[in-house]
């Protein structure tokens, strides 16, 4: 096969999977190790793939918003890291709240402590919780199919006169002069009020959204605890950000 027609396969497989690993393209590019590697640092000279540790390799960070489920499948090992040193903070009889993320979606197999109820505007979440026995209260509203969340006037009316001990937030980007920001309007005001609403608030975030800026400010990047996977590079002298798995 010509090259570059290989190779446009090859980005195309990536449009289709957002996140491959070597394996998994050499068996469909029905290619050699050699050559896949050959054509993945070619590609990655041109700025049209991003090769990560651990053999994975995908297209590059674009300022656009993903499929919650496609969300899911990325960066899975730290988004349960970051999870679990969230859910350790969650007490018993606390009212928390959790926006639509993917890193929430596995927070709720951390939740561990008795008599907690959880309130969400996420459809995905609220299936879960159900699943999981967790007393729950789904905040209703337009429907945005892409993140599987309620959003608008209606859910922002019915958060308003809520009150939460914890709410557990994510977002799409964090940079020391932007903040931390995602990409809805819409999305932003419920998390908007979702913090004014409570009594504590954690962002979490994996490392790999450094350095991103979505079109949304949500909060300056030192207003609230951030709860990531690894050092963020520029960051270090911030004392409110918390490593997931990090020994004091």
């Amino acid at each position: 096969m010509i090259p570059a027609i290989r190779r446009q396969k090859l980005l195309d497989l990536l449009k289709d999977h957002q996140l491959l690993f070597l394996p998994e393209i050499i068996e469909a590019m029905d290619s050699s190790e050699s050559t896949v590697r050959r054509d993945l640092k070619t590609l990655a000279k041109c700025g049209e793939v991003e090769l990560l540790r651990g053999g994975g390799v995908q297209l590059p960070k674009r300022n656009m918003e993903m499929n919650i489920h496609v969300k899911m499948q990325l960066n899975k090992e730290e988004k349960q890291r970051i999870a679990a040193a969230a859910g350790a903070l969650i007490n018993p009889g606390d009212i928390v709240f959790l926006d639509p993320s993917s890193v929430n979606y596995l927070l709720i197999d951390y939740i561990t402590a008795d008599h907690v109820t959880v309130v969400t505007n996420s459809i995905t979440h609220m299936s879960k919780l159900l699943e999981k026995d967790i007393p729950c209260i789904m905040i209703g509203g337009e429907i945005k199919k892409n993140t599987s969340s309620c959003i608008g006037p209606m859910a922002e009316r019915m958060l308003k006169d809520l009150r939460f001990c914890k709410c557990f937030l994510g977002a799409n980007g964090i940079t020391r002069d932007a903040g931390i920001t995602n990409h809805d309007p819409k999305e932003q005001s419920i998390k908007h009020l979702a913090i004014r609403n409570s009594a504590a608030t954690y962002f979490l975030l994996e490392s790999a959204k450094l350095g991103t800026v979505a079109m949304c400010k949500v909060a300056d990047v030192d207003a609230h605890i951030v709860i990531t996977d690894a050092v963020l590079q520029g960051l270090e002298d911030m004392d409110n950000i918390i490593v997931a798995g990090k020994d004091d």
